[in-house]
């Protein structure tokens, strides 16, 4: 079974890269986009578990997306069991979406 989920949050994004990457044992990769700006990932989408952090952002009017507010989401595909429980000891990522591929 696949999960694929999205947690958002209010922290910095930087603050929010060194949670995730401390409680997954990850090195997130900064990268630039046109679309998300400066955003941080890890991992290949298309084969194993990947995770995708940016600003929370309607990049039509720069202004967050309303109905959703929090500045920050993470995007994880292929979500492991394991990694959903730790996410649920984080009191500061809430799980907004979430879909079995």
């Amino acid at each position: 079974m696949n999960i694929y989920a999205t947690y958002a949050t209010n922290l910095e994004i930087v603050e929010a890269r060194k949670k995730i990457e401390i409680l997954f044992g990850l090195a997130l990769q900064e990268r630039e986009s046109l679309y998300f700006g400066v955003y941080y990932c890890v991992g290949d989408k298309y084969d194993g578990q990947s995770f995708q952090l940016h600003h929370n952002r309607d990049f039509d009017d720069n202004e967050p997306l309303k109905d959703v507010p929090f500045s920050v989401l993470l995007e994880v595909s292929r979500l492991s069991v394991e990694n959903e429980k730790l996410f649920a000891t984080l009191d500061d990522f809430h799980l907004i979406h979430k879909e079995y591929l």
